[in-house]
């Protein structure tokens, strides 16, 4: 449910949207890295949406093995993806960090510019479920937390608000939310050079 209302919301703001479902680890770096050489010359922005298990730094893929993030999103730097030198890539990562759970307090146990040049790094976010570390929650009939916060403040907010502001009103919607006393805040990460609208503020 949660990956249609991904698809559905990014195709409202007018991003060319494919889905890759059960990919295995070789198939996901094949699939990102196959993405990385086409020409995205026309193109404003670069999103991926990874939906899977996780744990400190990596994603699995539907074999178990793990795929290192760092090597998804080298797979998109200026050296290696020239056409998208200077545009944003955003990269949400619905997984777990690590095996920790977080409860609040009292709770008990139940339940960059040089000479004009771009560097590789730069342009990045990383919107983590979660932060290093912890676990990431789903309801068993709602799904995920973030995807759910993500979908609904994109949809209300896309065209009055920057995306750090609506990842803000993300983390803060997830904070709130509870399952048998576990809490959650998700961890954006980025390297963005500029403020980002997916469309222009009304």
């Amino acid at each position: 449910m949660k990956l249609k209302k991904l698809q559905s919301i990014f195709s409202q703001l007018k991003f060319e949207v494919q889905v890759h479902e059960d990919l295995s680890s070789d198939d996901l770096m094949r699939v990102l890295i196959q993405v990385s050489q086409e020409d995205h010359e026309v193109y404003d922005m670069f999103v991926c949406c990874i939906l899977t298990h996780g744990s400190a730094g990596v994603v699995y893929g539907s074999d178990s093995i793990a795929v290192k993030i760092s090597d998804i999103t080298s797979t998109f730097v200026s050296s290696r993806c020239p056409t998208l030198r200077g545009k944003p890539k955003l990269f949400f990562i619905q997984a777990c960090q690590n095996e920790e759970s977080e409860k609040p307090e009292g709770l008990q146990e139940d339940a960059v510019h040089v000479n004009n040049v771009i560097p590789d790094q730069a342009d990045f976010l990383l919107g983590y479920a979660t932060v290093p570390g912890f676990v990431s929650y789903r309801h068993t009939t709602d799904g995920s937390w973030y995807v759910g916060a993500l979908v609904k403040a994109l949809d209300k907010y896309y065209n009055r608000l920057h995306l750090l502001d609506i990842l803000t009103i993300v983390n803060d919607t997830v904070a709130q939310e509870s399952s048998d006393g576990f809490v959650q805040v998700p961890a954006p990460q980025y390297t963005l050079r500029k403020r980002l609208y997916l469309d222009a503020p009304m």
